[in-house]
């Protein structure tokens, strides 16, 4: 089981938020409705990116998804419209960490906290790619 967040790192949990109104693998902001994720509990989380119960509270381990994405990132299966939607895996959250919060990625330290080398990065699938491009997503690395 993981450990109680302190005090110090809900405040930087609730400031992450804050700064990262969408999600960074579709570009879903998190207040539209009306979108495929009707049948789901619309919101944004904190992804930890190297998770598990001995998971890190710290701002280079984090990514913002919404529980869809979020979904396809645990490995489950979603379909829209007959259409199985694209699995999100570690070396696709690698990469957008990189591109949406390049000045908190952290290779290193993601690599000691996870025990293990890392995948190389990989970029989106062209599902969330075309997401992020009909949502007009106003990042600079995309």
């Amino acid at each position: 089981m993981a450990r109680k967040m302190t005090d110090l790192e809900r405040e930087m949990f609730w400031r992450f938020m804050a700064e990262n109104p969408r999600c960074w693998t579709c570009g879903w902001e998190g207040t539209r409705e009306g979108e495929w994720r009707d049948w789901m509990v619309n919101r944004l989380v904190n992804h930890h990116i190297i998770g598990g119960p001995s998971r890190i509270h710290d701002v280079r381990n984090l990514a913002r998804v919404c529980d869809g994405c979020h979904r396809l990132i645990h490995g489950e299966r979603i379909v829209v419209k007959r259409a199985v939607l694209p699995k999100l895996s570690l070396a696709h959250v690698l990469w957008v960490k990189a591109k949406r919060d390049p000045e908190n990625y952290d290779r290193a330290f993601l690599k000691k906290i996870r025990g293990q080398a890392l995948p190389d990065i990989l970029e989106l699938p062209k599902w969330h790619a075309d997401q992020l491009r009909q949502r007009q997503a106003p990042w600079r690395n995309y």
